[in-house]
Parts: C-alpha cells; structure tokens; sequence
C-alpha cells in the first residue's frame, strides 16, 4: 500500500490502492524461474477481491466469489481454490516438479488420471530437470 504520510485516504484512493495491492500482489503468480522455462507452463489465475467490514470481518458482499470458493486442508493450514473446468483433451503432458513425491508412484498418478476420465495414453508424464534453489 502507498505511504500516506498521516492522512486518511479519500474513498477513490483506497478503490485505488486496493487495485495496486491487487496488481502487485498477483505478479507472483505470474513469475517464473528460467530454469523452468521448458515447461511451458499455462497458468489460469482467478483473484476475487474479498471485501471486510470496518470490524475485519468478511463482508456480506462477498457472497457471490464464497458460493465459487473451496477449501482443501493441509498439513497446518486449509488452501482455498476453485474449480475451473476445461476439455480433457487440453491436458498433454504433466511435469512433476523436484519436490513432487508422486515420481515414485507413476501407477497411481496413471490411475488417477483414468479414474478422472482421462486417457493416460495421451498424456506425456515426466519429471522436471530443473531443482528449487
């Protein structure tokens, strides 16, 4: 956010920084090391802004990007996501990256794929070359 010197900000400038925290915050998402370059990664990004009232808590607002929201738990943590449907002929190849421990069950990512509708025969399963740094 904008250094604001000891001023509260007018509504039009915090409609502003909100959008340039938006902006910056989603530029992680789309760098890449270049060592991951052959990938050739697609990346398909969906970033609501989620409102909260002037006590922190959610604004009802929201209820329309809550109804596309769901939640995965994680060791420690729950991951929000959603869904976003695609043909399953778009996916050709799957790269699974250094940290990845499905590289040691290949059988059951193939039976993954199958019990999901997918042909394995027409997917390129491989490991990236590349390692985290």
């Amino acid at each position: 956010m904008r250094l604001t010197r000891g001023r509260h900000l007018n509504e039009r400038e915090i409609r502003r920084a909100i959008a340039d925290d938006a902006a910056f915050s989603s530029l992680r998402y789309y760098c890449k090391d270049a060592s991951f370059a052959s990938e050739k990664e697609l990346r398909a990004l969906w970033l609501p802004v989620l409102l909260k009232d002037a006590q922190g808590n959610m604004a009802a607002g929201n209820r329309k990007a809550y109804r596309q929201i769901h939640f995965r738990p994680e060791p420690g943590r729950l991951v929000p996501y959603t869904e976003m449907p695609f043909a399953k002929s778009s996916v050709r190849e799957i790269v699974l990256g250094p940290k990845n421990e499905m590289k040691e069950q290949m059988d059951i990512l193939k039976m993954f794929l199958a019990a999901n509708g997918y042909d394995d025969r027409n997917i390129r399963l491989r490991i990236s070359r590349s390692s985290y740094r």
